[in-house]
């Protein structure tokens, strides 16, 4: 899909049709394939989160690292095995290939069985120079309607995403996506402008709502 040179609006929308074609209630529990859930998730990524910001010398604010894990802990909070889908788990444009005569098809899963929000909050760590031109909080809407899903969701997993991707790409040396990963959340955080020091995370969250 990248190779396309197709405008970020125009790939939202098969972004997120290819994920609804894909996703389907989660088999019985005892038949999971072993597939971690979407808490397991959350949690993997609140520890990753909380070393690897240390470990690579704070390459992004505190407060936006803060952020974060508590977006994720809500997540893990709100995991719900009847509600759980099958689900990608890096869904992006380098993730989506044309299929003539098919339209598109996903490859390179991690899989997951979570919320279908989950999916749906890498859109929200890709293109994040383009997410700094306007409202932030526009995309999670606009994908949550698309989608027919919760916006305050999408949004959290887009907060986890977009700093835990951009310490691993950090990590790796992967410049400039990963520095303007952390720089997204950094400008997120700071465009709240509220003084009464509440954590960023619910800040934000009150917003989309």
């Amino acid at each position: 899909l990248h190779q396309l040179g197709l405008p970020l609006a125009r790939r939202l929308e098969i972004l997120c049709d290819t994920a609804t074609a894909l996703w389907r209630p989660a088999p019985d529990p005892a038949h999971s394939w072993g597939l971690p859930t979407g808490a397991d998730k959350a949690r993997r990524l609140i520890d990753y989160i909380q070393v690897t910001w240390a470990a690579l010398g704070r390459p992004c604010s505190e407060r936006a690292v803060d952020g974060a894990p508590a977006c994720a802990a809500r997540r893990a909070e709100n995991h719900d095995d009847e509600r759980a889908m099958l689900a990608h788990g890096d869904i992006h444009q380098w993730n989506v290939m044309e299929a003539p005569g098919q339209g598109y098809k996903l490859v390179d899963p991690d899989g997951v069985l979570a919320e279908p929000e989950c999916d749906l909050g890498v859109l929200m760590r890709e293109d994040p120079v383009e997410l700094r031109l306007g409202d932030p909080w526009d995309r999670a809407r606009w994908l949550a309607r698309r989608c027919g899903l919760d916006a305050t969701a999408i949004w959290e997993w887009g907060a986890v995403e977009r700093v835990s991707t951009g310490l691993v790409l950090t990590g790796i040396g992967l410049q400039p996506v990963g520095r303007e990963m952390l720089a997204t959340a950094d400008y997120v955080v700071r465009s709240l402008g509220h003084a009464d020091h509440q954590p960023a995370d619910l800040l934000a969250v009150r917003f989309v709502q």
